[in-house]
């Protein structure tokens, strides 16, 4: 569930998948024309475990740092990206399209389940993938003295112990957020052993028979994607800026010595 505020005014949605603002002041074209922008820095996003939005489940994060923009202006493109705007030019864009296709078009070294049609959500192709040789861990956050609020090590535990993350998205914003969130469990996964500790005890909860050791360390991100426009992930149909957040988490990732895959799911009929 997600809580939005802006000034006085709150607004909730119990569905984890979308967040709005909310704002009865913005009823007329000229207040909405002033205010909006100031709305947006002041008022803010978290998310709740509850429907009534108590029970807080991450921290308060700026409204306008979750909108997101590619405008082209002569030979640049420029990009909004948590609330700042940054250049990228041809050369630097075209280096950056290289590598990833690199990585989009390198094996995972395993099998991801499609996404059919009767598949409503992530939560539910999750569970789907679960019957295939996978832990389901989707929502199921880790809390350390780092992170108190909790993060989640993946939503797909793999058979090899790899931390997959799932997403279907049609815009930059929830890849940047994916991307983000494989960088940030890999990290405390890598450095924390309490983290690990509770990774493991919740693997081996959901499921005994998993071979996963007590010296488990990262070694595998991989990012397990579906385009709702029901194209294939290329870095034609990839967004822009999403291309550049991946290309900085799979860098970062490398660094620490995990090895990163991109996997493309293809939406078919059920």
């Amino acid at each position: 569930m997600a809580r939005c505020r802006s000034g006085s005014k709150w607004a909730h949605d119990a569905s984890p998948s979308r967040t709005w603002i909310w704002n009865t002041s913005w009823s007329r074209p000229a207040a909405c024309k002033r205010g909006r922008l100031s709305a947006l820095t002041k008022g803010y996003i978290q998310m709740c475990r509850d429907a009534d939005g108590e029970s807080v489940a991450s921290p308060r994060i700026p409204a306008h740092k979750w909108l997101a923009a590619e405008v082209s202006l002569g030979t640049s493109r420029f990009f909004l990206h948590e609330g700042r705007w940054y250049e990228v030019g041809d050369q630097h864009l075209e280096s950056i399209r290289q590598q990833v296709g690199t990585l989009l078009q390198a094996s995972a070294g395993l099998s991801l389940i499609d996404w059919t049609a009767d598949l409503k959500d992530e939560k539910e192709y999750n569970w789907e993938a679960a019957k295939h040789g996978y832990v389901c861990l989707d929502r199921a956050l880790i809390k350390t003295d780092l992170h108190s609020h909790g993060f989640e090590a993946c939503d797909l535990f793999g058979p090899r112990n790899e931390l997959v993350h799932v997403k279907r998205a049609k815009s930059t914003a929830p890849l940047n957020h994916l991307f983000a969130q494989g960088r940030i469990s890999a990290d405390a996964l890598h450095w924390d052993s309490t983290a690990r500790s509770k990774l493991l005890a919740e693997v081996r909860e959901r499921n005994p028979q998993h071979p996963v050791g007590d010296d488990f360390m990262p070694r595998k991100v991989i990012y397990d994607i579906s385009l709702k426009s029901g194209k294939p992930l290329t870095v034609k149909n990839l967004f822009t800026f999403a291309q550049v957040s991946l290309l900085q988490a799979a860098v970062a990732l490398r660094n620490s010595g995990i090895e990163v895959a991109v996997v493309n799911i293809p939406t078919v009929p059920a």
